[in-house]
């Protein structure tokens, strides 16, 4: 990865686009102990698939919309192009992740798979049917990958409007973790010792949540407070509405604020807190809260440290587009997650030294 970009050195690049490949190559490898070589060509089948399934178009986002009146079944079956397009996608993933399981059980036949990616625990355990298999491979690709690349992207955008943030951040990294190319793995231990690269990822994740809407359906007649809701009812809730509350976070909800994730102590050293100074944890609905809350939580956010902190280690990222700086001229496509309509383009310049 690291050679890749230092290739396009001091030129603009569309980091949405390699966030994209880079992160479809971490669930490869971390999920399944394969990799895509996704970063190494972009034209192969699995990423033009995705690209093909979370791109967003007009017919997309009617669909959407007709999503949350009709049953999920019924629009899939309209004659339309996306559809179609839609299904051959799905055909692809879905093959590859029937060669991927294939390719795992010959390695593995006559002994117990020793590999500890998600894949070989879902197949040790013995519990899954080969069609059960393929659906968990699926799910952890769609929940580990767009995400994860949508939020990847936002961050490497507002760092790059935020030079001595982003410098703040590359100083903690270098002086505590040793360059990935040296050959040294991260862990989560090794990224608990950096709050302020932990602080710098929860409010990434706190303004640029990847899924803004999430649907619930009410399986019995309810109040919310005063308001009936009968069973039946769909409601809409917006992560993003309760993320940038003012009345929730304060005055400058609506600013890129790492430092409010943490406190300083009696010893002048930086502490995370929890709750990033909102009275609530139901105030951060990134990731949902409650019985409800994304079981992959943990996983993600992980990931998304691990892969800020080698690029932001390795790199400089540099906003020389005026216009793309004005938060409120990007033109945003809103799909299944957010990303910019047109891709984020910014400058990258490998940093010495590390």
């Amino acid at each position: 990865m690291t050679t890749a970009l230092s290739s396009e050195a001091d030129s603009e690049i569309d980091i949405s686009n390699w966030a994209s490949r880079y992160a479809l190559d971490v669930i490869g490898l971390a999920g399944f102990g394969k990799d895509f070589g996704a970063i190494k060509n972009e034209s192969n089948s699995l990423v033009k698939a995705f690209h093909s399934m979370f791109d967003v178009t007009k017919q997309k986002r009617v669909l959407f919309f007709l999503g949350s009146l009709l049953p999920w079944k019924l629009v899939r079956k309209l004659p339309l192009k996306h559809n179609k397009e839609f299904s051959e996608a799905i055909q692809t993933i879905r093959r590859s992740c029937q060669t991927i399981i294939e390719e795992k059980r010959a390695i593995s036949t006559g002994t117990p798979i020793q590999d500890t990616d998600l894949l070989s625990i879902a197949m040790g355990n013995g519990l899954f049917t080969d069609e059960g298999l393929i659906d968990q491979v699926m799910t952890f690709l769609a929940a580990g990958h767009e995400t994860t690349a949508s939020v990847l992207t936002w961050a490497i955008y507002v760092l790059a409007l935020n030079p001595k943030i982003q410098q703040q951040l590359r100083d903690e990294i270098r002086n505590n973790l040793e360059p990935l190319h040296a050959g040294s793995d991260y862990s989560a231990e090794s990224i608990s010792r950096l709050p302020f690269l932990y602080a710098v990822c929860n409010e990434v994740l706190r303004m640029f949540t990847p899924v803004r809407l999430t649907m619930r359906e009410a399986t019995r007649d309810t109040f919310l407070q005063d308001i009936a809701i009968p069973r039946g009812t769909k409601i809409m809730i917006s992560s993003c509405a309760t993320n940038m509350d003012e009345s929730l976070w304060g005055p400058d909800a609506t600013e890129f604020n790492p430092h409010r994730w943490l406190n300083v102590d009696s010893e002048g050293k930086l502490k995370v807190n929890s709750g990033g100074g909102a009275g609530s944890n139901y105030a951060m609905l990134t990731f949902l809260q409650g019985h409800r809350i994304c079981v992959g939580q943990g996983f993600a956010r992980a990931e998304f440290a691990c892969m800020l902190a080698g690029w932001v280690g390795r790199f400089e990222f540099v906003m020389k587009n005026e216009e793309m700086a004005d938060m409120n001229k990007i033109k945003i496509a809103s799909g299944i997650t957010v990303k910019p309509a047109n891709g984020m383009r910014v400058s990258v310049r490998p940093v010495s030294g590390y």
